[in-house]
C-alpha cells in the first residue's frame, strides 16, 4: 500500500514542479529587468549594492528554475508512475508462473477447438 501512495505523491511533485518552474521564471525575469533598469545612468553605492543583490537573486532564482524543470523532466506523471510500477509486477508474476506459460497453448487449442467446430456447422448445413 505504501507503494502506491508514493507514485500518487510523485504525481503531485511533479505538477508543483511544473507550476514552480512558471513561477520561479517569471521571478527571474523580473529580477533580470530590475537588475538591468538600475545599470544605466549615474551609480551611486546604493545602486551598486541593490544591483548586486538583484544579482545574486537572479542566480538563485535561475538555479531553483533548473532545479525544478529537471524535477518536471524526471519525475514521471502519476498515470506513468502506475504503469511502471504495474507492468513490472504483472512481468515479474508471468515469469514465475508456469501456468502463464499455457495460455498460447491453450489459446491455440481453443481455437482449433472453434474453427472445427464451425467447419462441421457449415458443412451439415
Amino acid at each position: 500500500m505504501l507503494d502506491l501512495y508514493l507514485l500518487t505523491l510523485l504525481g503531485k511533485i511533479s505538477i508543483i514542479s511544473s507550476i514552480s518552474i512558471f513561477v520561479f521564471g517569471i521571478l527571474c525575469l523580473i529580477c533580470c529587468v530590475f537588475s538591468i533598469c538600475y545599470c544605466g545612468g549615474d551609480t551611486t553605492e546604493d545602486d551598486l549594492a541593490t544591483r548586486k543583490k538583484c544579482s545574486r537573486y537572479t542566480k538563485k532564482l535561475f538555479i531553483t528554475t533548473i532545479i525544478c524543470t529537471i524535477i518536471t523532466i524526471l519525475a514521471p506523471s502519476q498515470r506513468e508512475a502506475l504503469l511502471i510500477y504495474g507492468g513490472g509486477t504483472v512481468l515479474e508474476y508471468m515469469k514465475d508462473n508456469p501456468k502463464v506459460q499455457e495460455l498460447p497453448d491453450n489459446a491455440i487449442d481453443a481455437l482449433n477447438n472453434w474453427i472445427k467446430s464451425n467447419e462441421t456447422d457449415s458443412s451439415n448445413q
